[in-house]
């Protein structure tokens, strides 16, 4: 059951509802008799004698609100809290209009209609002038030129608000308190369609080499050397094949044996190997020889006792 305090609607109404688009409301609950006290789901419509919707809060019939209820009182500023704002014109359009509000006591019951309808009106005849002076006085508002209203022209009290340094404490507005039209939107996924044209071709732009910084440009122009790379940091499973190819060593030619040796002979050992940064080194009998380190081994005078063996070359990168 919902019992309106009509003076505290009516008046401001009166002094407040020329200058927002927002109406406060006070109702009275009850359930069973007993005052109701605690959290309830409210959805609000300004219907006129037809049934016809002239406002409601929310775009989407089913939505609802969180509104405290204490005592069975309770506050709301319709057109306010997320609700789709109230037309300037629509008491001065309509005489005759209702509030119809539903509540959900989370009882398992749903939406129900609370009963009646209750009648409300921008203000009673008898503490306003005549309704087509109001009219008049939208009609004007709206062709107003901008800057034609200056500070001064105001009544003290709206400067006050005006110059007033409001702000909501950290933690005051939770998720409860907004409607669900407000909790979807901030809950949404922003896509690429959601995006401004300008912000689009920004992101689908492609980058020139004019658009970077000098030292950007310096950095990529720069010559790679071996000084410029940790060791160790590049194997060669993280090269491509095409790159191994050239680097990898290949053997052209292995050395041969000379045949028939005699004492004091010059003999000489030699491969042909193709790759990059190779090194070489002779061995014989499976020990590395000193200083021999190229691809072709000289033994200037064979003694059998000094050069008798089996000789080897390694090649590495």
């Amino acid at each position: 059951m919902i019992r309106p305090i009509f003076a505290n609607l009516l008046l401001l109404l009166m002094g407040g509802f020329l200058f927002s688009a927002s109406l406060p409301y006070t109702g009275k609950l009850s359930q069973r008799g007993v005052n109701y006290t605690g959290s309830a789901r409210f959805a609000f419509q300004i219907i006129d004698v037809h049934q016809n919707i002239h406002w409601q809060h929310d775009d989407e019939s089913n939505s609802t609100i969180p509104v405290s209820v204490a005592n069975g009182r309770y506050s709301v500023n319709l057109g306010g809290q997320g609700m789709n704002p109230l037309s300037g014109d629509l008491f001065l359009n309509k005489r005759k209009l209702f509030l119809r509000i539903k509540v959900n006591l989370k009882d398992g019951n749903g939406l129900q209609l609370l009963i009646p309808d209750q009648p409300i009106t921008s203000v009673p005849h008898a503490l306003t002038a005549d309704l087509a002076t109001y009219a008049q006085k939208a009609a004007l508002a709206e062709v107003v030129s901008d800057g034609a209203i200056t500070l001064k022209m105001l009544d003290e009290r709206i400067q006050h608000k005006l110059d007033a340094n409001l702000s909501i404490p950290t933690g005051f507005v939770t998720p409860r308190m907004l409607s669900d039209k407000v909790l979807r939107d901030l809950n949404r996924t922003v896509t690429y369609a959601d995006l401004s044209d300008p912000l689009r071709n920004t992101l689908g732009r492609k980058i020139s080499k004019s658009m970077l910084e000098p030292d950007v440009l310096s950095d990529l122009n720069r010559t790679i050397t071996a000084s410029n790379l940790a060791p160790n940091t590049i194997t060669t499973a993280q090269l491509n094949e095409q790159v191994l190819k050239y680097l990898r060593p290949e053997v052209m030619q292995s050395p041969e044996a000379p045949g028939l040796v005699f004492h004091g002979q010059r003999v000489i050992l030699q491969s042909r190997a193709e790759g990059k940064y190779l090194s070489y080194q002779w061995y014989r009998d499976g020990q590395a020889i000193p200083g021999a380190t190229q691809k072709r081994y000289v033994i200037p005078d064979v003694n059998g006792s000094l050069h008798d063996g089996n000789y080897t070359l390694s090649g590495e990168q």
